[in-house]
């Protein structure tokens, strides 16, 4: 038999309003320990439409910022370039090409993903955090 041999999640999500001004959705996370973590964050709207939510944020923005209040990552959607490649080549790439996502390496602390939408838009969107650390498995 196999078990976990260290307590941790592999990914944690959000789903709710994306809305704007203050009404943006906001998820935290906090990093542990005394080493870096490789994460892949994801601001999700238009492919929850293919899951069956009809007012999905057409165009979602993803903020990443530290503790501080300093932004360390701003992505409004899909393209071209170094951060999508780093992005897809996690496997984690959005399905949609407006949909957020960044790939980062970052510091024990605590860590915002903001999700807003696009200028004149709103709706449900859905944030997701993906620790890229293999899951350490030990013989029981």
């Amino acid at each position: 038999d196999l078990q976990l041999s260290e307590n941790r999640a592999a990914n944690i999500s959000t789903r709710g309003d994306v809305l704007t001004g203050d009404n943006v959705m906001i998820a935290g996370c906090i990093i542990g320990g005394t080493e870096a973590k490789e994460l892949v964050l994801r601001a999700l709207g238009p492919s929850l439409q293919d899951r069956g939510v009809a007012d999905a944020v057409a165009n979602p923005q993803l903020q990443l910022v530290n503790a501080d209040g300093i932004v360390l990552a701003y992505k409004v959607d899909g393209g071209e370039g170094g951060e999508e490649e780093a992005v897809a080549s996690s496997g984690l790439g959005p399905e949609s090409p407006l949909e957020a996502a960044i790939r980062a390496i970052l510091a024990p602390g605590n860590y915002t993903a903001i999700e807003s939408p696009a200028p004149l838009s709103s709706g449900i969107g859905l944030i997701e955090v993906y620790d890229l650390a293999p899951l350490q498995m030990a013989a029981k």
